[in-house]
């Protein structure tokens, strides 16, 4: 910056001034007369002034909030804890089999109780059970509320004989559902795993839909 021509006198800043620039007890000097030099510098020291005192005025209590970009920013969760928003609440249903294993060239009579313990919620639920389809084995019952699940285009008929998809509609708590299962195993065993769909109505939400994993079975 170019220097102000001339002697240059001192004042102190009076009492509101001082407190405007944060308790800054420091004699300002003041030039004379302003030169020409000291016009062309002006713009320039009045931009860095005036910063000077943003910085001060937030430092001083009481004083304007910074700008978004000063602001402190709030740490970025790393993550959620669970999707399902009642994941920490104990289960609302449960499936249980009455076996855990099979044997192969045979075949198994396995019994699912389905059971809702929770008084939330309705009597719908969906059982399903997968076996394992290279190996052969196949799963049937003669309980009307359960099918082998259709593939295929129309007029397809074909259904997965490894696959049976049971649709309940009367859970309550203290009434469970039970499904009797038969499975043939072939040469090659392989497991059998159940899953449960549920539904959590809440009015006329979308998505209260819900599913748990139910044992699996093994072989011997």
């Amino acid at each position: 910056m170019g220097a102000p021509d001339g002697p240059q006198r001192s004042r102190i800043l009076p009492s509101d001034d001082r407190r405007r620039a944060g308790h800054d007890l420091r004699e300002v000097a003041v030039p004379n007369r302003p030169t020409r030099a000291s016009l062309r510098t002006r713009p320039r020291t009045l931009i860095v002034a005036a910063a000077v005192a943003a910085t001060v005025a937030w430092a001083v209590p009481g004083g304007p909030p910074p700008s978004a970009a000063q602001a402190p920013q709030a740490p970025q969760s790393a993550g959620r804890a669970s999707a399902d928003p009642a994941g920490a609440a104990p289960p609302t249903h449960r499936v249980e089999v009455d076996r855990r294993t099979v044997r192969p060239g045979t075949v198994t009579t396995l019994t699912y109780t389905v059971a809702r313990d929770s008084d939330e919620g309705d009597g719908s639920a969906r059982l399903g059970l997968i076996g394992e389809e290279a190996t052969g084995t196949e799963l049937t019952t003669t309980d009307p509320r359960c099918v082998n699940p259709l593939t295929g285009r129309y007029p397809s008929t074909t259904r997965n004989a490894h696959a049976l998809d049971c649709a309940l509609t009367d859970l309550q708590p203290g009434r469970p559902a039970t499904v009797v299962v038969h499975a043939a195993v072939k040469d090659t065993c392989g497991t059998i795993v159940s899953k449960l769909s549920y539904w959590m109505p809440r009015g006329q939400e979308l998505h209260t839909d819900r599913a748990l994993a139910g044992p699996t079975v093994g072989c011997e």
